[in-house]
C-alpha cells in the first residue's frame, strides 16, 4: 500500500509527499524489485547497482553517471504497485547526520565561498551562529550545522539530511534493512538476484578508511577538519556530540529514531541512554 496516497484526496500527481517519496524509487525490472532508497544510506551502490541491472550502465563505467539520472531511474507508479518485493535502508540517524556534515561540509572545496550559497539555507541565521562574521564554509561548525537545521526545519531539509521517514513510498516493506549491518542486507538483495556493486572507494564519499580520532570536535571549524582529512584522519561520530546537540538531533529526528527503533531496537544506535 502507498504511504501517502490516502492522506490526500488531492490527484496523486499533486501529492507532495507521495511525489517527494516516489522520486527515490528504484526498479530492477527482470528480478521484480522496488528499492526506496534514502541519501546517505548507501544510496549511490544502490543506485548503480540497480543501473547496471538495468542494462544503463556495465559495471565498470563511470558511476557519477548515477548523480545525472535520478529521474531516468525513478520507478513509474504500475511497477511501484506491482514489485514482487520490496526493501528500504535505514540508518542511524546520529550516524546519518555525521556522515552528510563529513561528505557535504568538510569534503568541499572552498572554504572561503560564502555560505550564502549553502543548499536550503538561511544565511543571515548561520551567520548570527558564527558570531556576526561574514560567514563561510571554513567557519562552519557540527554544532552551528545543528543548529541550522533546528532553525531551518519549517523550510525544508537538504535531501542528505532530510528526515528518513519522508522518503517512504509504502506503508510497509518486504524488507526494512540495517546500514550498520550492510554485509546481511547486501546478501538479502543479492538472493534476490540482484548483483549489488560497491562504490564507495570509486566516489570516495566516505571515511570508514580513515584513522578516527577520540575527543570534543562539535566546536571544530570545516577548515581545520580539513586538515585532518588530508592526513586520512577523521572524528569519530560520539567526538562530535555534546548534550546540546544530542537534543536537536533527538528533536527534529523524532520519527527517524522511533522507526530505526522499532525495527533494530535502541541498542544499535550510536546513544542509547
Amino acid at each position: 500500500m502507498l504511504r501517502h496516497a490516502r492522506a490526500d484526496t488531492a490527484n496523486l500527481q499533486q501529492n507532495e509527499r507521495h511525489t517527494f517519496a516516489a522520486r527515490y524509487t528504484l526498479a530492477a525490472y527482470k528480478q521484480g524489485i522496488v528499492c526506496n532508497y534514502i541519501p546517505k544510506n548507501a544510496c549511490s551502490t544502490l543506485r548503480f547497482s540497480f543501473a547496471v541491472a538495468n542494462g544503463f550502465l556495465g559495471k565498470d563505467d563511470d558511476p557519477q553517471w548515477i548523480h545525472l539520472n535520478n529521474d531516468t531511474l525513478a520507478v513509474p507508479l504500475r511497477d511501484l504497485l506491482t514489485a514482487d518485493y520490496t526493501f528500504v535502508m535505514l540508518r542511524c540517524p546520529y550516524r546519518r547526520l555525521v556522515s552528510a556534515f563529513l561528505n557535504k561540509a568538510v569534503d568541499y572545496n572552498r572554504d572561503r565561498e560564502p555560505l550564502a550559497t549553502f543548499r536550503h539555507t538561511r544565511a543571515q541565521q548561520l551567520r548570527k551562529w558564527l558570531g556576526g562574521r561574514k560567514a563561510f564554509y571554513g567557519d562552519l561548525t557540527f554544532r552551528s550545522f545543528c543548529q541550522f537545521i533546528a532553525q531551518s526545519e519549517q523550510y525544508g531539509l537538504d535531501e542528505h539530511w532530510r528526515k528518513q521517514v519522508d522518503f517512504l513510498v509504502y506503508k510497509d516493506y518486504s524488507d526494512v534493512l540495517q546500514f550498520e549491518d550492510s554485509a546481511t542486507a547486501f546478501s538479502k538483495i543479492e538472493e534476490r538476484g540482484l548483483e549489488i556493486i560497491d562504490t564507495r572507494n570509486r566516489l570516495n564519499h566516505h571515511t570508514s578508511r580513515f584513522e578516527k580520532l577520540e575527543g570534543a570536535f562539535a566546536d571544530m571549524p570545516v577548515k581545520e577538519l580539513k586538515k585532518l582529512r588530508r592526513e586520512n584522519k577523521a572524528p569519530t561520530a560520539e567526538s562530535l556530540y555534546d548534550p546540546e546537540i544530542r537534543g536537536i538531533v533527538e528533536r527534529v529526528y523524532a520519527d527517524d529514531l522511533a522507526l530505526y527503533k522499532a525495527h533494530f531496537g535502541a541498542s544499535s544506535l550510536l546513544f542509547n541512554d
